[in-house]
């Protein structure tokens, strides 16, 4: 039967304050990175609440502005061809015109011709992506820190065992004298 504890003293962030002796200071280091990586992690998230709740609010005023000043007019397309035939000719009527002949534009206040004004849902889309965005860059960032903190620490763990290892091979393999050992003088 195998049982499952839930004991912080082993977790690798525990490192940075234990006391151990057979802890390396490459792995305090690591647990340090992992830990402030954490809590910028934990951080971020509210930040990114923040920010996303200043654009939606940013957004939806502007969409809404931009919903008062753009308004729907029916214009009647012309049956001939204009006689440039890069431009578009709109007739705009006091009375409405047939069906069939009616196109639904959107002009300003001053009259100009302006794309159809943006739905106020669009500033909950807006400010999910900057959401999303930011814990994704929060993220992004820390875990590439981390990488690099561990390939830095992994070549300084290497060159120490290699300079360990290289001391036993000058130093006899541990043995206290090489002369004599298996031999009778």
């Amino acid at each position: 039967m195998e049982t499952f504890a839930l004991d912080p003293r082993q977790w690798r962030i525990a490192r940075v304050f234990s006391t151990n002796p057979l802890v390396r200071r490459t792995d305090r280091v690591e647990a340090l990175a992992l830990l402030t990586a954490m809590v910028v992690s934990l951080i971020a998230i509210p930040v990114a609440a923040v920010v996303a709740t200043t654009v939606y609010e940013a957004h939806r005023q502007m969409y809404a502005d931009e919903a008062r000043a753009r308004h729907p007019v029916a214009a009647a397309t012309a049956t001939r061809p204009a006689p440039d035939a890069g431009r578009v000719v709109f007739v705009l009527r006091s009375q409405p015109p047939r069906t069939a002949d009616a196109e639904q534009i959107w002009v300003d206040d001053n009259g100009n011709r302006v794309p159809a004004p943006t739905p106020l849902s669009r500033a909950q889309f807006d400010a999910a992506s900057v959401m999303v965005a930011v814990g994704a860059g929060a993220f992004g960032l820390t875990t590439a820190l981390v990488t690099a903190t561990r390939w830095r620490l992994d070549r300084v763990r290497a060159l120490q065992w290699d300079r360990e290892l290289g001391s036993l091979l000058d130093d006899g393999g541990g043995r206290t004298n090489d002369t004599g050992y298996g031999r009778t003088a």
